[in-house]
């Protein structure tokens, strides 16, 4: 390929990935994100992180939303700002660690894979708490390659600042370390270790630690999960289901590594990535099967840098067409995707503006709303209304003990009660489905439903 046409397909790329993570920028998800998104007008409107509000994650992403809010208004574009800006920044880093590790034709592949990724821009951009994550992350192996005890400093101060985006993006940290222990490294351990403190330990000052630990720690590693066999499975169907590409150039970079027996620099930093973030997804507790694939998301770059190992192996006139038979898959079914999101969301959205018109019309804005339904945070979001403290059961754990006590206690302050459809708890764990199941028949009781669209329940309290 002429240079000028490698540069033109690496701004192509850049501006679908663009138009990918922008298009439904201000359209509600199927997802946890729109409690997000309330969480953080929470934080925004002066409420305490981890003693007011249950985060459940680290603070950076509800702290820039925050900003985002102060600046351009509540609402879900503003919301989504950070996740999309640093996802879209990733593109050309991605690119630069690529081609110097494996030349510009894989930079160029590895970028435009990652731009064009129905998984990647779904939990880069719709998605929400994995952006920041990702981009420190990358940034922070991209530095440590670079040698040097100010890198390897470096190198550990943006894992410290992945690790205020998503508590498992700590894999990056381990990467580092346990290659610079298998290398006999062992002068780049410090700086390393030091970076990541200095960058890591203020969220211990400007927070209560009894909060963070309990809140990410704890409740990460000790809510009733999936088994492990559960897990696996799902890590070897979900997350490939939304990394189809990225796995199989993951796969022949991992095959060709191995068969040659001569592991680079980047090839092992990156296959100890990969593999520790795989490790930390079958640690974790979940309930989702898409959890899976979400849990990967923040070390995705180091899956994609393997494969990069065999990309660079082929002539370019095989790697022109490998890569357009890629990019052809990837993006066909990314921008198919993109236009049923944009369709699902516009649904959604029509149906939180008639739920929120009529509660308006029904209420005084004082009035408290209790939301059963992640999804349905968007309502309180957007609306004159408050949401009650605690619209989620996390909110009412005392050492990790759901008590319906509390429930009834939250119910008694609020106006109205919604819920989503008739509350199917899908594929989860028996004593999680009882938890659901119970809590949708401690809200019903002493309510009448008020009003319904096509999926949304709003129940008064009497």
């Amino acid at each position: 390929m002429g240079e000028r046409i490698q540069y033109f397909l690496l701004a192509l790329a850049l501006l679908g990935g663009c138009y990918l993570r922008t298009v439904n920028i201000g359209l509600p998800v199927l997802g946890d994100d729109g409690s997000y998104l309330y969480k953080s007008k929470e934080v925004y409107s002066g409420l305490k992180a981890y003693e007011e509000v249950f985060l459940g994650h680290p603070p950076l992403n509800h702290v820039l939303t925050a900003y985002a809010y102060r600046v351009f208004g509540v609402g879900i574009a503003s919301g989504r700002l950070s996740s999309v800006l640093f996802s879209i920044a990733s593109i050309p880093l991605v690119f630069i660690v690529a081609r110097r590790y494996y030349g510009f034709e894989s930079g160029l592949l590895a970028a435009a894979v990652f731009s064009l990724s129905y998984g990647v821009v779904h939990f880069t951009s719709q998605a929400l708490l994995y952006s920041e994550a990702l981009f420190f992350s990358l940034l922070a192996t991209h530095l440590f390659l670079l040698d040097g005890r100010r890198n390897s400093a470096l190198a550990g101060l943006a894992a410290g600042v992945a690790a205020w985006g998503r508590m498992n993006s700590i894999v990056v940290l381990a990467a580092m370390l346990a290659y610079s222990l298998i290398k006999r490294e062992h002068e780049r351990v410090l700086p390393v270790a030091g970076g990541f403190i200095f960058a890591a330990a203020p969220m211990a000052l400007l927070y209560p630690v009894d909060g963070l630990l309990d809140q990410i720690l704890f409740y990460h590693m000790a809510k009733p999960s999936f088994s492990l066999a559960t897990k696996l499975k799902y890590l070897l169907t979900v997350t490939t289901s939304y990394y189809p590409v990225i796995s199989v150039i993951f796969v022949s970079g991992m095959w060709m590594t191995v068969k040659s027996g001569g592991w680079s620099e980047p090839d092992m930093l990156y296959s100890l990535n990969a593999f520790l973030a795989l490790l930390s997804t079958l640690l974790l507790s979940y309930a989702h099967p898409n959890a899976s694939a979400a849990y990967v998301t923040p070390s995705i770059y180091a899956f994609l840098m393997v494969g990069c190992r065999a990309t660079s192996r082929f002539s370019r006139h095989a790697m022109l067409g490998f890569a357009f038979l890629l990019l052809a898959s990837a993006s066909t079914v990314t921008f198919t995707a993109s236009a049923r999101d944009g369709m699902v969301g516009g649904n959604m959205m029509a149906e939180v503006e008639y739920v929120i018109s009529y509660v308006e019309g029904n209420s005084s804005p004082e009035e408290l709303l209790l939301v059963d339904d992640y999804i349905l945070h968007y309502i309180p979001l957007l609306s004159r209304n408050r949401m009650v403290p605690g619209a989620d059961l996390n909110e009412y754990r005392l050492k990790h003990t759901l008590t319906f006590e509390g429930l009834e206690d939250m119910k008694s302050q609020a106006g109205y009660v919604i819920m989503s459809g008739e509350g199917s708890c899908g594929e989860i764990p028996e004593d999680l489905a009882e938890i659901g199941a119970r809590k949708r028949e401690v809200l019903l009781e002493d309510t009448r439903l008020a009003y319904r669209t096509d999926s949304i329940y709003v129940y008064e309290v009497l």
